[in-house]
């Protein structure tokens, strides 16, 4: 379980988002902020989302931790705050073409 939280892009309300096991939860933040995010997750269902290398995943970004991640950093930029089991990409093995 991670969670962030900051300013979504463009926003000067404080949002939460909460990783927990493949789902998000929202705490106090707005019904805006929420529908931002989820329609977010939805627009890159079929795209590859991951580190250089991978894993990537192509749907249900959401069920994954580092793809959730991902997405969710693009979203709030920066000066977002991170807690809790953050996940990290693997390692890029020394050979590998990326």
């Amino acid at each position: 379980m991670f969670t962030i939280a900051g300013f979504l892009a463009g926003s000067t309300t404080l949002a939460i988002v909460t990783w927990d096991n493949g789902r998000l939860s929202f705490g106090d933040t707005s019904e805006i902020a929420k529908e931002y995010v989820l329609h977010e997750f939805r627009m890159r269902d079929g795209d590859p989302v991951g580190p250089v290398g991978g894993p990537y995943t192509e749907r249900h970004h959401v069920k994954s931790a580092l793809s959730s991640l991902m997405i969710l950093d693009t979203l709030f930029g920066k000066n977002a705050t991170l807690v809790g089991d953050i996940p990290v990409a693997p390692e890029t093995p020394y050979d590998a073409v990326v």
